[in-house]
This record gives structure tokens, C-alpha cells and sequence, in this order.
């Protein structure tokens, strides 16, 4: 198994780049949720081999503001250009985790052309919750918050830059297979 090989495969599909650490996660709040509610109730039925799969943005930097700038457009795109402005799955899922005036600022500062704005409101906390950002000690650090979760893979989105992508995948693997 080669993860420059799988790297190469997806990468020029242009999909996401899949980690798996083999063997079910110990039981636990999934980490997109921070009350635990949500997920508990969902995974009460689900069996020991059932899988989860979380997608995480990824990016190694030494400067963690800079490092949140890619996550913080994603969430603001999301919040005000996906979906109606009445029924948008992703605002609905901030709103339990927490984050629902947030959310509806967001999608009022994007849906009236302010996206830049937008993209400031975001909070850094938010994208930090749900991403694997910052020096690689860091990032090593905040993985051991996922393990303790029933996630069984990690879907990592590549970057532009083949061999940047490559570097981070073997990273990855290093830290979690």
C-alpha cells in the first residue's frame, strides 16, 4: 500500500483522498458534535463494524490564522451560496452545534454580496473544531481528540500541489495507521 500511489490515483480523479485506520473507534460523541446529543441519539442502533466517515480540512502551516483562512471561505460558502436561504442543511447543522447565530449571520452577510464579511464572521473556533490546522505537533495533538471518537475514516480533501498533498497523506498515515 502506497499512500503516494493512492494520492496519485485520486489526485488526478480529482476526489478525496481517504484515510482509514483499520478497526472500529472506541465508543463516543462524534467531534462534528459538541454536546454529544446529536450523535449519541443517531449511533445508539449502529453496530460495532458500522463506518464513519468525517471529512476534516487539512492544513500543515506554522501559522494557524493563516491556516484557518481555506476552512473559514468553505464555511461561509456554504452558510450563503448552498441551498435556499429557508432550508440550508449546513446552517441547521451549526445551529446544533452551537453555532446558530453565527450560521444566520453568515448566510445574511454572503446573501446580500458581503462575502468577504462573511468569510471574517466565521468563527476561528468553528473551523478549528472541524479541521486539523496548524504546525504538525499541533495537528498530531488534535488527533488524538478523533480517536477517541466512533469515526473509522477521514476524508481529506487534496491541495493544488501534488507533492504538498503527498507530504501531508504521509504525514497522516504516519500518525494514524
Amino acid at each position: 500500500w502506497s499512500v503516494k500511489g493512492l494520492i496519485a490515483d485520486l489526485s488526478t480523479q480529482g476526489q478525496t483522498a481517504i484515510l482509514r485506520r483499520l478497526g472500529p473507534r472506541p465508543a463516543g460523541a462524534a467531534a462534528i458534535d459538541r454536546t454529544g446529543q446529536f450523535s449519541a441519539d443517531s449511533l445508539q442502533a449502529a453496530g460495532p463494524d458500522f463506518e464513519i466517515a468525517a471529512m476534516v480540512n487539512l492544513a500543515i502551516d506554522d501559522d494557524l490564522q493563516q491556516a484557518l483562512v481555506p476552512g473559514k471561505w468553505t464555511m461561509a460558502l456554504y452558510l450563503g451560496g448552498m441551498g435556499a436561504k429557508g432550508m440550508n442543511f449546513h446552517k441547521n447543522l451549526l445551529g446544533r452545534m452551537g453555532y446558530a447565530d453565527d450560521a444566520q449571520k453568515i448566510q445574511d452577510l454572503f446573501l446580500s454580496g458581503r462575502q468577504q464579511e462573511a468569510v471574517e464572521a466565521v468563527p476561528d473556533a468553528l473551523v478549528d473544531e472541524i479541521s486539523l490546522l496548524g504546525p504538525r505537533g499541533r495537528i498530531r495533538e488534535r488527533l488524538q481528540d478523533w480517536k477517541k471518537t466512533r469515526v473509522t475514516s477521514l476524508l481529506v480533501g487534496h491541495s493544488g500541489d501534488f507533492d504538498l498533498t503527498v507530504s501531508n497523506m504521509e504525514f497522516l498515515a504516519k500518525e494514524l495507521l
